[in-house]
């Protein structure tokens, strides 16, 4: 006699095509699909084929977790940006950070101006242009301010222009 497995839970943290499989076939194996949609990416910042790709992901994302059995945002701005797109209900669990990890040594950076960090990845959908735009009139009134940016750069023309810029 063969026995079934117990019912399993799969949570697809992966590309959207492999997330398109898990999702199609999870009657077919009996698991549930509990989906994470963890970012809102404005296809309007784009243009071209690019837009088009953003255009579509955006939709593939709203389906796949509108055929989820349960979906985890990782914000509320995001859990209403699906609720406006679809029916889908979603639990917010917001990314923790360990702060322990970082916590090698206390030290004072012994700043004496005033400072600007970002730390993220180098994105066209960051907007780390528009930081840079603002910083513009940070400095028309506060000259002596730095801005720090650290973060992986994109192999791709919006990282180029960011490091003209920065």
């Amino acid at each position: 006699m063969i026995r079934r497995p117990p019912r399993s839970t799969l949570f697809p943290y992966t590309t959207l095509f492999r997330s398109d499989f898990v999702i199609n076939n999870k009657k077919k194996f009996g698991y549930r699909v509990v989906y994470h949609y963890h970012s809102v990416i404005d296809p309007a910042i784009y243009t071209g084929h690019e837009r088009e790709r953003r255009i579509l992901e955006n939709e593939k994302m709203i389906r796949n977790a509108s055929r989820s059995d349960a979906v985890i945002t990782n914000s509320n701005f995001i859990k209403n940006y699906l609720l406006s797109k679809s029916s889908a209900e979603s639990t917010v669990v917001t990314p923790g950070i360990d702060f322990q990890a970082f916590r090698k040594e206390e030290r004072k950076l012994n700043l004496h101006h005033p400072a600007l960090l970002y730390v993220g990845r180098i994105a066209k959908h960051k907007g780390v242009d528009l930081l840079l735009n603002a910083f513009e009139l940070v400095l028309g009134k506060i000259p002596k301010a730095h801005l720090y940016i650290i973060g992986k750069f994109d192999n791709d023309d919006y990282s180029e222009l960011v490091k003209q810029r920065a």
